[in-house]
């Protein structure tokens, strides 16, 4: 089901990464810092099951419906909201099917208050190697299935947020994790050059060690997260639609914007390789990025053919490219910085 254009608005129930508990006992994470009025932006994540999985609250046992937090991994949610000023179709949740929306800074209070195994433990001991390094402790926090209090003390991986642009510049200058590697390693690559249909060698090219790797043996995402106030209204994309293109394009160097979901590249065009002659040589612009391999591969590169939905704001010269949503093929090649 596809509902209506909606003007977004800055809705303080939902944040990125943010886990949405549902009336129907599904469980959803929050997309992105722009959200509807009377609703949110999020992706089903869990479902309830009558089969015995990794993943128990209670007497209820929960299935997971996808790994990565990408958009071709979505399926098919009940309920699809094209947003006007994201340029985008987004999975919907109404305010009136929510019960209860957990954030992960809540997660980590929790916490430090109670250690219930040895995941949470060693979830406490990678928060002291955060603080330790100079990450302030109330920008940390937990997310995933240790949120919701229903992972496996032997199987799940840890998510932890860091939330704050000068807490996501420490974040990038220190070591907590160890790459993955072996048989992790294989797996992650494989499943993800099956997902995004590109060579294995690409896919380790967009491997970010700093956002994903081990931890005391445990797997750990850190996810990059912004306050309201350093969000702002970045997503938004103006202009007029131009189809699909093909782009070489010179990024500029990253900013904390390049590291949240969805990130944001800014670039100068420095040919135009497939789509519409209004596009041109030394235009400027930026990627919104809903693809968090992409994301790394455009923080890395230095020039990159980047291929996606494009918007020509005709009277600034600005170029936007959307990719990484279900709309559209997208696609980025490295070029090395």
């Amino acid at each position: 089901m596809i509902r209506g254009e909606k003007e977004p608005l800055l809705l303080r129930e939902c944040e990125d990464h943010d886990i949405i508990l549902g009336k129907s006992f599904e469980v959803l994470q929050a997309i992105g810092y722009l959200h509807p009025k009377g609703g949110c932006y999020a992706i089903e994540k869990y479902k309830l099951t009558n089969i015995e999985t990794p993943w128990k609250k209670g007497s209820s046992y929960f299935k997971r419906l996808f790994i990565e937090y990408t958009f071709d991994a979505l399926g098919k949610p009940t309920t699809l909201m094209y947003d006007a000023s994201m340029r985008s179709l987004f999975p919907y949740i109404d305010l009136l099917s929510i019960r209860e929306i957990l954030k992960p800074e809540a997660g980590l209070k929790r916490l430090l208050n109670s250690v219930r195994d040895e995941l949470e433990l060693t979830a406490l001991e990678l928060y002291d190697s955060l603080r330790s390094a100079g990450i302030h402790p109330s920008s940390i926090g937990l997310t995933g299935s240790l949120l919701m209090g229903m992972h496996n003390r032997f199987t799940s991986d840890i998510d932890m947020t860091v939330r704050g642009a000068r807490n996501i510049t420490i974040l990038f200058d220190i070591s907590v994790l160890s790459p993955l590697q072996g048989k992790k390693l294989e797996n992650w690559v494989k499943n993800n050059s099956e997902r995004l249909g590109v060579p294995e060698q690409s896919v380790l090219e967009m491997y970010e060690k700093k956002k994903r790797g081990l931890f005391k043996g445990k797997t750990v995402s850190i996810i990059p997260l912004i306050s309201r106030e350093e969000a702002g209204n970045y997503q938004i994309i103006s202009g007029d639609p131009l189809g699909v293109a093909t782009l070489l394009i010179e990024l500029s160097q990253p900013s904390y914007l390049s590291y949240v979901y969805p990130s944001e590249h800014r670039f100068k065009v420095l040919s135009l390789i497939e789509g519409s002659e209004l596009i041109r040589k030394n235009m400027y612009g930026k990627i919104i990025s809903y693809e968090g391999l992409f994301s790394n591969a455009l923080v890395k590169a230095g020039k990159a053919i980047v291929s996606g939905k494009v918007f020509l704001s005709k009277e600034e010269e600005f170029v936007n490219i959307v990719i990484g949503t279900r709309e559209s093929k997208s696609s980025v090649k490295i070029l090395k910085r």
